[in-house]
């Protein structure tokens, strides 16, 4: 099953020519379980005329795809919307932020609204204490502050949380190489405003080490979704060689080598990915386990039989 829904994909990004189609719906159930939209991929087999005697089971598929479609689109368009805002009232404030991950990820992709839109994560320049005084003398309630990060009512629509570093590792060997790129990358991300989006969003390079350290953590963690991994596929899309031998280089110093081996496998068995894109070789034994995971968990593990069980320990 999962090998005819691994072909769907690849269809649908490009990376494979043809696609079977299943006469079920399991690829609707599979692809909102992961938070993942293969909608490109139904219309081109609708284009394509690949329509067999179970046609109208597909037209119907095809529709409740759409409906799931315009949903997702409007969720693009309001958590986009409170990006901008969001900027803005920090930049009133005094303070300079990125959005990490969501809308920022979102842009990689050809139709950037097709993406499956979440929270906001806001990475905000400043002392924590200061940030949190700021957000409350807005009348806004912030909780559940950690060393981190913190969550902010701003919004009735859209969650928000407030980071004060992009992520973290619960080894404090490589929690401190993480602060000390953090840190020393910090200054030119809260520069790489982009006035078309109205938000500032982190570099590709910078994303190639944040966005897999991020993947890794919620493994340990909630537990992640296809939705992650095909981001990174579009992040290392767009990467340059430079930008991804520097990013493997980081990633070693991070203890993540055999992580990212692993996540090669998966995006190469999933997504098709190219062998000069990745940025290390692949290993299939510890690649079958992590794909394993993510497919008996869904987006951010909430599928997942021991998603209460989860051994928070890396590599």
């Amino acid at each position: 099953m999962y090998s005819r829904f691994f072909d769907f994909i690849k269809y649908s990004i490009g990376t494979q020519k043809n696609s079977i189609y299943s006469r079920t719906g399991i690829f609707f159930t599979l692809a909102t379980q992961q938070s993942l939209l293969v909608l490109p991929g139904l219309e081109k087999i609708q284009k394509a005329g690949y329509l067999d005697p179970d046609s109208d089971a597909l037209s119907i598929l095809i529709m409740k795809w759409y409906g799931y479609t315009r949903i997702m689109i409007e969720n693009n368009l309001a958590v986009s919307k409170r990006c901008v805002e969001l900027t803005q009232i920090f930049k009133e404030g005094g303070f300079r932020s990125c959005v990490l991950k969501g809308q920022g990820n979102a842009l990689y992709y050809s139709k950037p609204e097709l993406r499956s839109s979440g929270d906001i994560d806001l990475w905000v320049e400043g002392d924590r204490d200061k940030t949190v005084d700021f957000v409350r003398s807005k009348g806004v309630d912030i909780h559940d502050v950690h060393l981190d990060h913190a969550n902010a009512e701003f919004f009735d629509n859209v969650a928000v949380e407030i980071h004060f570093q992009p992520s973290w590792m619960y080894n404090p060997f490589t929690e401190r190489k993480l602060e000390k790129f953090f840190k020393e990358h910090r200054p030119i991300q809260f520069q790489l405003f982009d006035r078309a989006e109205g938000y500032a969003h982190p570099s590709n390079y910078f994303n190639l080490v944040f966005n897999l350290v991020h993947i890794n953590r919620h493994i340990f963690d909630e537990g992640i979704g296809l939705r992650q991994i095909v981001d990174y596929y579009y992040i290392l899309n767009v990467s340059n060689v430079l930008d991804r031998r520097r990013a493997m280089a980081q990633l070693k110093e991070l203890k993540l080598e055999k992580f990212t081996a692993s996540l090669m496998y998966v995006m190469q068995e999933v997504l098709g990915l190219n062998d000069e894109l990745m940025l290390c070789s692949p290993i299939e034994k510890i690649g079958r386990r992590l794909l394993d995971d993510i497919m008996q968990g869904g987006n951010f593990g909430q599928y997942g039989k021991n998603n209460d069980q989860r051994v928070r320990e890396e590599h």
